[in-house]
C-alpha cells in the first residue's frame, strides 16, 4: 500500500471575485499547509450516569501558513496576499475562497470549495533570507463539493448537483388512530444543519419532546417527554427553521395526525 504524496493535494486561493473567480495556486514558498479542524465539542454528565458524554457540535477549520514570497509573475497568489498585507484588509476585503483538489483521483478531480477569510500574522524581513508572510486562513461555513478539471495549470470548478430538501414523516399527514406512545420520525434527504421543529395540539398546547438525530444528521426523532400523547387528540408537527448543510431552507410545513382513544 503506497503512501499518498503531499503533492497530490493542491490548494488554490481565489484572487478574483466570487462571480468571476481567478484561482491562484498556493504552492511555491509553502513547505507545509496544516489544516486544523478545530472540533467544537460539548461534554455533559447526566444525573443517571457516572460517565461523561461528549458530542461534536461543529468545526472551526483553519490553516496557518508561512510563505516565502516569490515575485508576482511566478506566484500570483503571493501578490494577492501582499495586497491584503499592504492594505491591512478587514471585513469583506479579507474574504476569499479556497479550492482544495485531490489529485490522487482521476480527472475531473474530486474537489471542495470553501468560503474563507485571511487573517494577517507576521511579515518577516531577515538578512540573507527571503521575505516571509505568515497568515491564517479561516474556513467559513460548509464546503461545496464538486469536481475540477485543470487546463494549462488553471482549475475549473463544477459544483456537485444538490437536491432540494425533501421530507418523509411518520406518522403521515392526516393519519388517524396513532398510538399515544409513538415517537415521531422525520426523515430528510439531506443532512440538516438547523431546525426548530415542535409538536403542538390543535388547541396550540406545546407537547414537550426530546429530540435526537441519527448519525447521518438526516433523521430526527421526537419522543414525548411524558411518554404518551393525549388520547383522541389532533396533534400538529410544526416543521420550521430547517436548513441543510448546503444552505438550503425547507419551507415551513405542518403535519397533522390524530391519536388513538
Amino acid at each position: 500500500m503506497g503512501k499518498k504524496a503531499s503533492s497530490l493535494m493542491a490548494y488554490f486561493i481565489n484572487t478574483g471575485t466570487t462571480a468571476v473567480p481567478v484561482w491562484s495556486k498556493l504552492g511555491k514558498g509553502v513547505t507545509s499547509l496544516p489544516l486544523e479542524y478545530g472540533a467544537q465539542v460539548t461534554t455533559e454528565t447526566y444525573i443517571d450516569d457516572e460517565n461523561a458524554i461528549t458530542s461534536v457540535d461543529s468545526y472551526q477549520v483553519s490553516a496557518g501558513i508561512d510563505i516565502s514570497l516569490f515575485d508576482n509573475t511566478t506566484a500570483p497568489a503571493h501578490a494577492y496576499l501582499e495586497g491584503l498585507r499592504k492594505g491591512r484588509a478587514i471585513g469583506a476585503e479579507a474574504e476569499t475562497e479556497i479550492l482544495e483538489v485531490d489529485l490522487s483521483t482521476t480527472s475531473p478531480y474530486t474537489a471542495q470549495k470553501n468560503s474563507a477569510v485571511v487573517a494577517l500574522g507576521t511579515f518577516t524581513v531577515e538578512g540573507g533570507k527571503p521575505q516571509v508572510l505568515s497568515v491564517t486562513v479561516y474556513y467559513n461555513g460548509a464546503p461545496t463539493d464538486g469536481t475540477v478539471t485543470i487546463a494549462s495549470g488553471v482549475p475549473t470548478f463544477t459544483a456537485t448537483s444538490v437536491s432540494a430538501i425533501t421530507l418523509t414523516s411518520v406518522p403521515v399527514s392526516a393519519a388517524t388512530a396513532i398510538a399515544r406512545t409513538s415517537s415521531i420520525t422525520l426523515t430528510f434527504n439531506n443532512q440538516i444543519k438547523t431546525e426548530n421543529v415542535s409538536l403542538v395540539t390543535a388547541a396550540g398546547v406545546l407537547v414537550a419532546c426530546t429530540k435526537s438525530w441519527n448519525a447521518t444528521g438526516k433523521i430526527l426523532t421526537l419522543t414525548p417527554t411524558a411518554g404518551t400523547m393525549a388520547a383522541s387528540t389532533v396533534h400538529i408537527i410544526l416543521v420550521a427553521g430547517v436548513t441543510d448543510i448546503y444552505g438550503q431552507a425547507f419551507a415551513t410545513t405542518s403535519i397533522a395526525f390524530t391519536t388513538a382513544a
